[in-house]
């Protein structure tokens, strides 16, 4: 019965380390929806509806001392609220001439 145990424990702990998270973001109409994961690396996905627009890969940045940001990201906060608001332009139309 203890090897059973051992056993689950053991498999519910592989699976909690290697869980990604998502995050999902919407615009205030909700069309357009952005999938962010954190799993080995930080990486996105754009949505239209039910059409995915790109599939993002990995998402880093190395720095000149060799450090990568991104790799094996870890979530400090995440804070959740919603915004409806619109932006309006002060020059309505603009145009250009030479």
């Amino acid at each position: 019965m203890s090897k059973y145990i051992f056993s689950l424990l053991l498999c519910m702990s592989f699976f909690a380390t290697h869980a990604a998270n998502s995050y999902l973001l919407k615009s205030p109409d909700g069309h357009i929806s952005v999938e962010i994961n954190t799993g080995k690396n930080i990486g996105y996905t754009i949505i239209n509806g039910e059409n995915r627009l790109l599939d993002g890969g990995a998402i880093s940045m190395t720095l000149d001392d060799g450090t990568v940001l991104g790799s094996n990201p870890r979530v400090a906060k995440v804070m959740r609220k919603s915004v409806c608001d619109t932006i309006t332009p002060l020059v309505r139309f603009k145009t250009a001439k030479d």
